[in-house]
């Protein structure tokens, strides 16, 4: 198949690119013969180095410079070096006037190449700290003298003592114009000036080897030189890097290293043995070092490349990065290259590593390209790639299409655009060397699938309300970074939008806000297909943040409260989250929004869940107001809320669901630890629904998966939401009315699973504990024997906490959940019961945990943190508070250990001390138990 494909893997970066491994067999680059110096020619290139900026509108604007534009030979006469030289070691203004005195100065001189190493290196000192130096000038250099007598030279001046550079700088410079651009006057004082030009001495002569003389010995002299003229190199250069100054001394002034080039040095002489040794030596993170990437690129193998760069963690940021990774790992390792242009912090640094990733022809970057096509601020360069090369594109996503990832759908689309483009027997020919399944799944999918454009509205199937609806829309310019391509398609019944009518939809969009929505959004939300439009929307927000989610642009994120349902709100509440901890705190407030705009229960849940649990306090402050205000809105007090706003995750009214294959049905289950699980009509039980066979109907297994996939994703957070809220409840003594246990609780699809795994209490109108039962899968109440038991519409309903039950009662009740292998949500029979210790009853603190890092335990159920300021403020103390009992646990602060508060006004007068501490003795025996417990379960 490969060769009938045409599928052969190509890597085509430049010759001189395949240096970076030294490690493989050297094929020199040929050297050009040096052409007669032209100081005409010369001086027209010279011109063309410097280049202004799009923005600069003023004729004294300064100009960026870029030696590469002046096409400089690798061989060159001696004349012609000369002149490069001069002009690259000039003293430059960079202004029109510089320019047009550097032209004129370079034209009176008589350019003999007569330089000798002692004179180069004097001029590399005078200009080593200026701007507009580059690798380029060992061109010149390289043409004028032998490099390693110009580098020992350097290495010599910087070992002379400060004395001894004085002496040195007073005989080759005028030293009021070598310190022109310091603010000391070397003659105030003799020492200070002595220590001023040394330090500037050392200082240009370490800014030349790392900046210029290394890089450009590796970029411009060993690409040329056979296995014989390294050798000889390499032998000459050792000595030298083992005279020169060992260890790495930090600059005062800088943030780099003044002795990085003896580490890049062996690293491009190909030294493996010592680089291997260094890199091995480096921590992670990485601290002494600038850039150890050209270090690493020395290593010996492309298998010690990749395992030092993944372990070190270091980020591809620079094209000649990537050139280097693909010169050690050609197409075996993209995805590192794919996560740097994922993870760029622009999109014109994505734009230039992306180029480079485009050279490998290969079917194994097919996936990264779709990944792009995802997630990166390049969406278009990597369609646009899949679209040029069909041969690598259709074997690299056909095993794509066979999982059960997001980007099968997009490799699916991907294939289709190729199919309609004219490729649809290459795809055919490629799906006849694959399985059964996948071949047939991509026959019906893509072969076989309609005609793309038949399956768009046109005049005369466009509904009437989408007709009157865009008539009333202005057309305005869309952003940029909204990439109509980018977009999935809205589906509505058997027809889908086409262009003219998506971007209606954005434009309707555009003017719409969370607290007004257009009456095209509302249509639109009517009558498309709710995962088309969930879809379309998600991906119009991705967009929005590649593009750095300005907040001129927030549209592309309010869309998601406008038109998105749980399945959006499920992806968003992550990010929520998190944004606060990057500087995103508003963007994270307008998140919260949007999930107040989609207003579903499962929304709502993760408003909730925000508010108990994020970390940020701004966020959660911001996350409990909205609860607050959902609550007065609705006459409800904040627990009641809670009960009425959990999501169903569409399960029926039985608590199950079925996923249909057509042959066959699997149904919803909850194993043990609330892990959703299905089981088959034989009770067989599977943590995942199992692959089509060829008996099933693809359609109704597609469907069938992408509904687990949901469900799965909605539990995986619900479950837990609502497990810890009812174990609170249980250590609060909450209690419902026996009306609102049944419709909330008992008869709810989901909560109904973990109402059954629990021990419940009834209560006479005096609080007092009854009987205690449990929930069976009839929905009748039983007690610790299995008899039936009755609710009196009078009576209260609460979690039995074990401190209030006797050993039998706990035995039996343990027999009970065994026999009927019941896995309870969290601790409840079985959990420890702690008591105060002799001696501890008058204490007013309980100070035999006061060494642990209390800081934990905010992320135990019910406690909370209070903060100084407002995002990542200080933590001071961590508290709990027990509603019933009328007491707050507080640890932290400048008490030792952990003091108990009364919350308002008790039943019965309380012993507090000077600071408001309740005495031990005098608390409710629950809370004891439970606060030791958190705090024994810390240590």
């Amino acid at each position: 198949m490969r060769e009938q494909l045409d599928i052969t893997a190509r890597v085509e970066i430049n010759p001189e690119d395949w240096f970076w491994a030294t490690w493989r067999p050297r094929n020199p680059l040929a050297r050009p013969q040096p052409k007669p110096f032209d100081k005409k020619d010369a001086l027209l290139r010279l011109e063309k180095i410097f280049v202004r900026s799009e923005r600069a509108r003023q004729p004294s604007t300064r100009y960026f410079i870029n030696w590469q534009k002046a096409s400089i030979s690798s061989a060159l006469s001696k004349q012609e070096a000369h002149f490069w030289f001069t002009a690259m070691t000039h003293s430059l203004d960079n202004t029109d006037s510089g320019i047009q005195a550097l032209v004129q100065s370079l034209n009176n001189i008589a350019f003999t190449g007569n330089l000798s190493v002692e004179l180069i290196t004097s001029k590399l000192i005078w200009s080593g700290g200026k701007n507009w130096r580059s690798p380029e000038l060992v061109l010149a250099i390289a043409n004028l003298c032998l490099i390693d007598e110009v580098i020992s030279s350097l290495v010599d001046i910087s070992l002379l003592d400060s004395m001894e550079l004085f002496g040195y700088s007073e005989a080759q410079y005028n030293l009021q114009e070598f310190l022109a651009d310091h603010s000391y006057n070397p003659l105030i004082s003799n020492d200070l000036a002595i220590r001023i030009v040394a330090e500037k001495i050392r200082s240009a002569a370490a800014n030349t080897l790392n900046n210029i003389l290394i890089p450009g010995l590796h970029r411009y002299v060993l690409p040329y030189l056979n296995d014989n003229e390294l050798r000889e190199l390499r032998e000459k250069l050792v000595p030298i890097l083992e005279k020169a100054p060992q260890g790495i001394a930090l600059l005062p002034s800088h943030v780099y290293y003044r002795d990085q080039w003896l580490k890049q040095l062996p690293a491009y002489l190909g030294m493996h043995d010592e680089v291997k040794a260094f890199v091995e030596s480096l921590p992670n993170p990485h601290s002494n070092i600038q850039d150890p990437l050209p270090i690493i690129f020395g290593l010996g193998s492309a298998e010690l490349v990749e395992t030092h760069v993944r372990r070190l963690k270091i980020l591809l940021t620079k094209p000649v990065h990537v050139r280097a990774w693909l010169a050690h790992t050609e197409y075996r390792a993209l995805d590192w290259v794919r996560d740097s242009i994922l993870k760029a912090e622009n999109k014109e640094q994505a734009v230039d590593l992306f180029e480079i990733l485009a050279l490998v022809k290969a079917s194994e970057n097919a996936l990264q390209m779709l990944t792009l096509i995802r997630s990166s601020k390049v969406p278009e360069l990597a369609r646009q790639w899949l679209e040029e090369h069909p041969n690598y594109t259709v074997v690299g996503l056909i095993p794509v299409v066979a999982g059960d990832s997001q980007l099968a759908s997009i490799a699916l689309e991907v294939l289709r655009d190729l199919k309609q483009q004219g490729h649809g027997e290459l795809i055919a020919n490629a799906i006849k060397h694959e399985k059964v399944t996948l071949a047939r799944k991509i026959q019906i999918e893509v072969l076989e699938s309609e005609k793309q454009q038949e399956q768009y509205f046109d005049e005369a199937t466009t509904p009437q309300w989408l007709h009157s609806q865009m008539r009333s829309l202005n057309k305005t310019q869309l952003p940029e970074w909204v990439l109509l391509k980018e977009l999935p398609s809205i589906n509505i019944e058997n027809n889908k939008l086409n262009d003219n009518q998506i971007i209606a939809v954005l434009q309707a969009l555009r003017k719409s806000t969370l607290d007004s929505c257009h009456p095209l959004i509302q249509d639109i939300k009517l009558h498309a297909q709710r995962k088309s439009l969930d879809d379309f929307v998600w991906r119009l927000f991705e967009l929005w943040l590649n593009d750095g989610g300005t907040a001129k642009e927030k549209w592309g994120m309010t869309a998601l409260g406008l038109v998105g349902s749980d399945a959006v709100a499920l992806k968003l509440a992550p990010l929520i989250r998190k944004w606060p901890g990057e500087s995103f705190h508003q963007r994270a407030v307008l998140g919260l929004e949007c999930l107040r705009a989609i207003a579903s229960d499962t929304a709502l849940m993760l408003i909730h869940s925000i508010a108990e649990k994020v970390k940020f306090r701004a966020l959660k402050t911001k996350a409990n107001e909205c609860m607050q205000s959902i609550a007065q809105e609705r006459k409800l007090t904040r627990e009641q809320l809670e009960d009425r706003i959990i999501p169903d995750c569409g399960l029926n009214e039985k608590g199950t669901k079925i996923f249909d294959y057509g042959s066959r049905q699997f149904y919803f289950v909850l194993g043990a630890e609330l892990k959703p699980m299905v089981r088959d009509a034989n009770g067989k039980r599977f943590t995942n629904l199992p692959k089509p066979g060829k008996q099933d109907d693809i359609e109704k297994a597609q469907q069938a998966t992408e509904d687990w996939k949901l469900l799965k994703k909605q539990l995986s957070q619900m479950l837990k939401i609502q497990a810890t809220r009812l174990e609170l409840a249980m250590c609060n003594r909450r209690q419902w009315a026996v009306t609102e246990f049944e419709l909330l609780l008992v008869q709810h699809p989901l909560m109904s699973h973990l109402v059954q795994q629990l021990i419940w209490g009834k209560y006479n109108t005096e609080g007092k504990l009854i009987n205690t039962f449990r929930v069976a899968e009839d929905y009748t109440y039983c007690d610790s024997h299995d008899n039936e038991i009755l609710l009196s519409k009078n009576e209260t309903v609460g979690i039995v906490h074990p401190i209030y039950l006797s050993l039998e009662e706990k035995a039996a009740w343990g027999q009970i959940l065994s026999d009927y292998e019941i896995f309870p949500a969290f601790p409840q029979i079985n959990r420890e019961i702690y008591t105060l210790e002799p001696g501890e009853t008058d204490k007013y603190a309980l100070t035999r945990f006061e060494d642990i890092y209390f800081t934990y335990l905010a992320g135990r159920p019910g406690w909370a943190r209070s903060y100084e300021g407002v995002d990542n403020g200080y933590l001071t103390r961590t508290s709990r508070e027990f509603s019933k009992a009328y007491v707050r646990a507080v640890i932290g602060g400048e008490e030792k250990g952990c003091c108990f508060y009364p919350t308002k006004t008790a039943s019965r007068r309380l012993d507090v001390n000077d600071i408001g501490a309740i005495r031990l003795g005098d608390i409710d025996p629950l809370v004891i138990s439970e606060v030791i417990r958190d705090l024994t379960l810390l240590t």
